[in-house]
């Protein structure tokens, strides 16, 4: 949808996604950050990252959620955002290590 110009169309049924929670909805909070940057809506794509990276923190590390994390990197980079990128790399490599 979002590919085809109906943006905001997306961004619902991401939302709507979302909300089923586990690895889908977090796979769906990814594609929200990814569209609030593609509108330039900054800070609610900021907010977002924040809610995912909360939700990921009170889970135990390990290996199951990188992808999500690789996902991301891959968002904020795509979006001229290589800081952030950087900070989920580092948020991935300390989950995996224990650090």
């Amino acid at each position: 949808m979002a590919r085809g110009g109906q943006t905001n169309e997306a961004l619902e049924l991401f939302r709507r996604a979302a909300r089923f929670g586990g690895e889908f909805g977090r796979d769906a909070q990814v594609g929200i950050v990814d569209q609030l940057y593609a509108f330039e809506r900054e800070q609610e794509a900021e907010a977002a990252q924040q809610v995912l990276r909360a939700e990921l923190g009170s889970r135990p590390g390990g290996l199951p959620d990188l992808r999500i994390f690789e996902d991301m990197v891959e968002v904020l980079s795509e979006s001229g955002r290589p800081g952030s990128a950087l900070e989920w790399c580092q948020a991935a490599f300390d989950r995996t290590t224990g650090a």
